[in-house]
């Protein structure tokens, strides 16, 4: 990556020479320099322009209660292609004009909206298997009551033949006063591994 970024700030000027030198041929030098001021006049009228519009209309949409993510950044775009107008060179002129037309910014939107919800994605997915392989630990045991004297003060059932067995410390769980207090006779849960 790092390679790319010098490669391009090694090219860039280079660019825009043989870019000047080519205006220049077709114009001549007055005029071609009077293009990068001119350029540099409209970049500077649209930043300014621009960010009043863009801050009103952030401002509604906030006290509307709505979240400006596409004003912010067709804002965001708006400033950079500014900033490139501003700066001297018909390359940064050309690709300035190109930002400030809608359909790229809507290409531009749709493409990192797209590597946005691909990497949260990846990071959920990459979260669910993480917890997954954390809780992955299951036991699997045997077991059998012991000590159980009298199954009827100590296992109550509902309709469905569903029973429920209470611990030997568990009090009043005997199904009231009939010897139901005392723990010799209620069941113990004892796992076979």
């Amino acid at each position: 990556m790092a390679w790319i970024v010098i490669l391009i700030l090694i090219a860039w000027p280079v660019m825009e020479f043989a870019a000047f030198a080519q205006v220049a041929q077709w114009v001549g030098t007055p005029l071609a320099i009077v293009g990068l001021f001119l350029s540099a006049v409209l970049g500077f009228g649209i930043l300014r322009g621009q960010s009043f519009s863009a801050a009103r209309k952030m401002q509604g949409m906030i006290s509307q209660g709505q979240l400006p993510v596409r004003q912010m950044f067709d804002g965001a775009i708006v400033a950079l292609a500014s900033l490139l107008l501003i700066i001297p060179g018909y390359v940064t002129d050309i690709v300035g004009l190109l930002l400030l037309l809608p359909f790229v910014r809507s290409l531009i939107y749709g493409e990192m909206s797209l590597m946005v919800r691909t990497s949260v994605k990846g990071r959920a997915e990459a979260q669910r298997q993480a917890e997954q392989q954390h809780d992955s630990t299951i036991i699997d045991a045997d077991y059998k009551v012991v000590g159980q004297k009298d199954a009827q003060d100590d296992h109550h059932h509902d309709d469905g033949g569903n029973y429920t067995v209470y611990p030997p410390n568990a009090k009043g769980a005997g199904g009231g006063g009939s010897g139901g207090s005392g723990t010799g006779n209620r069941p113990s849960i004892r796992l076979l591994l």
